[in-house]
């Protein structure tokens, strides 16, 4: 989890979790009516605007990984606990389901 130093204020943008189940993630919260999202699809290196740096795949390995794995919660400032909560609810329910449970 994130943490914030007792001097500083939080602009938290985004609250990302990383899996090997990321598209199934996804999917299954949006249909409990979740929204989430995958910001970074492919790594910045391999993006065409960055293309002259002549970076190519395998370059960056742990980016390359991230951007297969990561996921993008609800973030947002009216969200609510019971909110949270609720999503919350539904991850736990999907890794249970994940481990046969």
């Amino acid at each position: 989890l994130p943490r914030v130093d007792p001097f500083a204020k939080h602009i938290f943008h985004l609250f990302c979790v990383e899996t090997t189940h990321r598209d199934s993630l996804m999917k299954y919260l949006r249909e409990e009516g979740i929204g989430c999202g995958v910001y970074y699809p492919l790594s910045i290196h391999l993006q065409p605007a960055y293309a002259f740096l002549n970076y190519g795949k395998s370059s960056f390995p742990m980016s390359e990984r991230a951007s297969l794995r990561i996921l993008a919660l609800p973030m947002f400032p009216q969200l609510q606990d019971a909110q949270v909560k609720f999503v919350i609810e539904k991850i736990n329910l999907f890794t249970r389901k994940l481990a046969g449970g």
